[in-house]
């Protein structure tokens, strides 16, 4: 962990900042004045070797344990469809699979896989608006559940080669929630020859492990949509007013994990 005279105090509010730390906080970064730069949470940023950035947290009751996260519904932790995600602190909370992306439908709180019947109506599809992270059925354009219209104009089955090349398969993205080529790096030669002991000890964490689109609800798991500051500013970045009203999202975002 950080020395304590290292580091930089959550703000209560955005009033309390100065210009280097609204633009961190504007783009979900965090400032770090030692060196006066912005970083992701949950990466190496200013940190030593072996160490990730992550807010300062007391002590939490009870003793922590490694899990597996995409096992975390098997174990009885998670509810199904749900895996373990990491919060700003590091510490896991229960939110939908991200790979292959889920999402939480509020009549009934549970997470289904997009692009399936989910919830939704015989002949309809659960799909995820970009902008503005609500899920919603829409009709099924290809007429079979896992199907979906790829931009060349065809129907193809997702978690197969589709249209894509020889070491790829049809996915869903985790960020535009559209049908995109996934590279599958069990099928790429040489991969174990490029990750030095086939994993990579103080990389970044996967996008896929990170609480980035939510909020905790009444039962301290990941549920409810959070849009990204990005998505708030980028029209305007230079404007103060959207800068402000972008750093005040992050920031009441990153306080709200601070209930678990």
């Amino acid at each position: 962990m950080f020395q304590k005279e290292q580091g930089w105090k959550l703000p209560l509010n955005e009033l309390e900042l100065g210009t280097k730390e609204l633009d961190c906080l504007s783009n979900d970064k965090v400032y770090w004045p030692e060196d006066n730069k912005c970083y992701d949470l949950l990466s190496s940023g200013p940190c030593s070797s072996g160490e990730w950035l992550v807010l300062d947290v007391e002590v939490r009751d009870g003793d922590c344990q490694c899990k597996v996260a995409l096992a975390a519904a098997q174990d009885g932790i998670c509810e199904p469809g749900e895996q373990l995600l990491l919060d700003p602190f590091g510490f896991g909370v229960c939110g939908c699979i991200t790979s292959p992306p889920h999402a939480t439908w509020p009549n009934d709180g549970k997470c289904y896989p997009l692009y399936t019947r989910g919830p939704c109506d015989e002949g309809y599809q659960l799909t995820m608006s970009p902008s503005r992270l609500e899920p919603s059925c829409s009709p099924s354009l290809c007429g079979d559940e896992r199907s979906v219209l790829y931009e060349d104009g065809e129907c193809y089955f997702l978690g197969t080669k589709g249209p894509c090349a020889e070491v790829e398969i049809l996915s869903i993205h985790e960020e535009t929630f559209q049908p995109y080529c996934k590279i599958v790096l069990s099928q790429v030669k040489r991969v174990f020859d490029m990750l030095p002991g086939g994993f990579i000890k103080n990389g970044p964490i996967s996008i896929n492990l990170k609480a980035r689109n939510c909020q905790l609800n009444t039962d301290g798991k990941c549920k409810d949509a959070f849009v990204p500051a990005q998505q708030i500013s980028r029209k305007s970045p230079n404007r103060p007013a959207i800068r402000q009203r972008a750093s005040k999202s992050y920031i009441g975002w990153l306080q709200s994990f601070r209930t678990t």
